[in-house]
């Protein structure tokens, strides 16, 4: 149609067509290199001084004599989802790596379309998972109720 009309050429679409792809690609890319860099630098320390704080806390109990079924459970959670954080940073980092060693800017987009984002949906999922369990004040961002009601 706008070929036909005379609004843009030929060469001038498929130009369009180029920039918004690499636009595209240039987002989800540092979407996912934030996100790499939260979970590494902030989420996954967090899971960890958090397990040791409740290993601490099951090591005292016991040592008081008392049960400590309901924190060596929160424990067993904290572990494996930074166990799965863990894997989810692997795992999107590869999706990247091989998002960006594709030749040709079509398989490339579609490679972040496909690959890398459903990377960073398993991410979140268990970030997400992980900000439930953690306490409050050791969470390193603002969850959702503070994001909705602080305004």
């Amino acid at each position: 149609m706008f070929i036909k009309h005379g609004v843009l050429s030929d060469a001038e679409i498929e130009s369009r067509y180029e920039i918004l792809l690499e636009n595209y690609i240039k987002t989800i890319n540092i979407e996912a290199l934030t996100m790499i860099s939260m979970a590494k630098g902030e989420i996954l320390p967090t899971a960890f001084r958090y397990a040791k704080e409740l290993a601490d806390a099951v090591n005292a109990i016991k040592t008081a004599g008392a049960t400590t079924s309901a924190q060596e459970a929160v424990l067993a959670k904290v572990s494996t989802l930074a166990a799965s954080i863990n894997d989810g940073i692997a795992a999107l980092e590869a999706a990247v790596s091989t998002a960006n060693s594709e030749s040709e800017l079509f398989a490339e987009a579609k490679s972040y379309q496909t690959t890398v984002i459903s990377a960073m949906e398993a991410l979140r999922a268990s970030a997400d998972d992980l900000e439930t369990v953690v306490a409050k004040d050791a969470w390193p961002f603002p969850n959702y109720s503070e994001l909705l009601f602080s305004l």
